[in-house]
């Protein structure tokens, strides 16, 4: 919350821009896999939206029946729109992150959506037990790696583990994103085939 004194500022304007108080602190975006996909148009997003047989045709039918005229512009507000040009113009550490860890219910074919990672950046996995039971296991390794990170990220700047939990800078180039997944890793354009896909409907 912005209070004009401890938080006098916005990290990022309206218009892109990095303010001048967070020119130089390190900056550190994610998402959730199940962001996209559930805007898809289906009626339930647990039920309909995650179904195993949607391939290539069926997205861009799905795509173009929700939005219609408006699909170029949805499809334009991207994941990588959320690390600011500006950042790695400015020489400012940009770390990029996905939630992608499958959840068992409904036989393992749903992801996280909306909030969904932050059982796992707050380690209160507790609080989803009904969600993640049967991969219990998998949600409290997920979740120590997902808050490590940020612990990590906080006191120094970079969330990475040397040897364990690499994470590089993101940059325009490389795309290099943390893939929380059940084996957690970093990858570079890690959702390229993606946006082949979906730059058919512009």
């Amino acid at each position: 919350m912005i209070d004009g004194a401890l938080y006098p500022e916005r990290t990022v304007t309206a218009d892109g821009k990095i303010s001048a108080l967070s020119r130089q602190v390190p900056l550190m975006v994610s998402n959730t896999f199940a962001e996209f996909s559930t805007n898809a148009g289906a009626a339930s997003p647990l039920q309909d939206a995650y179904r195993l047989q949607t391939y290539e045709a069926r997205v861009l039918q799905l795509l173009n029946e929700r939005y219609k005229a408006s699909t170029p512009a949805v499809l334009r507000t991207d994941f990588p729109r959320l690390v600011p040009k500006q950042a790695w113009a400015r020489r400012l550490s940009v770390r990029a992150a996905v939630y992608a860890w499958t959840l068992p219910v409904f036989g393992g074919v749903t992801a996280y959506h909306t909030g969904g990672d932050l059982p796992f950046v707050l380690d209160n996995v507790d609080t989803v037990r009904s969600l993640v039971a049967g991969k219990r296991h998998e949600a409290d390794k997920l979740a120590a790696e997902a808050s490590g990170a940020l612990i990590r990220f906080a006191a120094t700047g970079d969330p990475g583990e040397s040897g364990r939990l690499d994470w590089p800078a993101y940059d325009s180039a490389t795309g290099w994103t943390m893939v929380f997944d059940a084996r957690s890793s970093a990858r570079r354009k890690h959702d390229e085939r993606l946006f082949e896909l979906i730059s058919r409907a512009r």
